[in-house]
């Protein structure tokens, strides 16, 4: 079929461009260039970080993982040294949770020294901005790797193949204006990815001063003193109580064998739970049904899993089924959110995992955890109260993260293509 082209637009092997862009060759403008797989035996407690690839994160640097070398190193291996501004692309599995790991260098970041397996992109023709490069690059790298994998599992990038990737270029006065424009939007993310990370800070804080008795909410602040507990010190009338006099168990049964893409109910499974309900499947037959205000707590784990013990809050009837290795706990007289909150990914659960074996909680696991136990409902609801409506305000940021998010991939759509022109 014939493709229509815009007046004052061209077709070309990267799709409809303005007339007045030009498509250059990547092996023409930029190159890339990988580390050295340092020995752990070069490491030091102190000295100038190392850039491995689980540093390269989704459009930003990661430092949850630090290793550092000697700071002569950056004389030894001065190609090898990155700074403010520099580009780096993931070689090996570049895509993951659909979304591309190439980022850029912020002044926070730099100094660093590349590792192997990742890429340091550098642009080798003036008449390419920098800036734009990165976006551009996020766009046709990402197109380049999809392509490359397909029907197989992701490639290790192959830098010989990237070189000769077709990018399309604007004349440099609009490269940067739309890397500017770019620029400001990845700048609104940050921010607001920064301030939710401080809600999220704040919210911890609160749980471990609400959750213990350490801080007592208005009308509840008279002081009794304190008592050392096994869940440590804790108000002197509240009370350590095992879960078994507080909820009713249940375990949920098997529905693998029944899953059905547009079934009534939804399948709570580990999956479900720990991708916070991302993660979907389900099924036309409710064999454990659960109901509203009820805690779903998965029971099963691989070493240093991030599921074991998370809970689901249930808040809508008829409409989640449970599924095996999953427990529903329904609470016999106290606030159930308030027992969501204090159950949720509990410590005492986490001193199951091993760490080297699966972990699997049985009955009388779950039901043994201490739980600190304020001594009326309605302190209890206080405290449930004042924690959700810390999590109501993360998720509204959440939703807007979101939303800023889809508007930036769209400007990057409509902006690296020409669709849309800034003047």
């Amino acid at each position: 079929m014939e493709v229509k082209v815009k007046p004052g637009y061209e077709q070309t092997d990267v799709g409809m461009i303005p007339e007045d862009w030009g498509l250059i060759c990547y092996a023409d403008y930029l190159n890339i260039i990988s580390g050295i797989g340092f020995k752990k035996s070069e490491y030091c407690d102190i000295g100038i970080r190392l850039l491995r690839i689980d540093n390269v994160s989704y459009g930003q640097i990661s430092w949850d993982s630090i290793a550092y070398l000697p700071f002569q190193y950056t004389k030894k291996f001065p190609n090898l040294v990155l700074l403010e501004g520099d580009i780096l692309l993931a070689l090996n599995r570049p895509i993951t949770n659909n979304q591309l790991k190439l980022a850029r260098m912020n002044a926070e970041d730099s100094p660093a020294i590349l590792y192997q397996r990742v890429g340091k992109i550098e642009v080798i023709n003036r008449k390419l901005n920098k800036k734009f490069a990165y976006f551009v690059l996020r766009k046709y790298v990402r197109k380049f790797v999809e392509e490359s994998s397909v029907g197989s599992d992701q490639p290790f990038v192959s830098t010989t193949k990237l070189k000769k990737i077709c990018i399309p270029l604007p004349p440099l006065p609009e490269q940067t204006t739309i890397a500017t424009a770019l620029s400001d939007a990845d700048a609104l993310i940050q921010s607001l990815e920064r301030f939710i990370a401080k809600k999220r800070d704040i919210k911890q804080g609160a749980m471990q001063e609400l959750l213990t008795g350490k801080k007592r909410l208005p009308g509840f602040e008279e002081m009794k003193g304190y008592k050392k507990t096994e869940v440590g010190v804790i108000p002197v009338d509240w009370e350590v109580k095992p879960l078994s006099h507080l909820v009713y168990f249940t375990n949920g049964k098997a529905h693998e064998s029944s899953i059905k893409d547009d079934g009534k109910y939804v399948v709570v499974n580990s999956k479900f739970i720990s991708s916070e309900g991302k993660v979907i499947k389900h099924t036309d037959n409710c064999f454990c049904s659960t109901d509203s205000g009820n805690i779903l707590m998965v029971m099963s784990d691989v070493p240093n899993g991030k599921a074991i013990a998370k809970c689901f809050f249930v808040d809508t009837d008829n409409y989640y089924t449970v599924n095996q290795r999953i427990c529903s706990l329904k609470a016999k007289v106290d606030d159930p959110k308030l027992l969501f909150f204090l159950i949720d990914r509990n410590k005492y659960y986490l001193s199951f995992d091993d760490g080297v074996n699966q972990t699997n909680l049985r009955k009388d696991d779950v039901l043994v955890c201490p739980i600190p136990h304020p001594p009326t409902i309605a302190e209890q609801t206080a405290i449930a109260t004042a924690l959700s409506d810390m999590d109501a305000e993360i998720a509204a940021l959440d939703s807007k993260l979101a939303k800023a998010r889809q508007i930036k991939e769209g400007m990057m759509q409509e902006l690296l293509t020409g669709r849309i022109r800034l003047t």
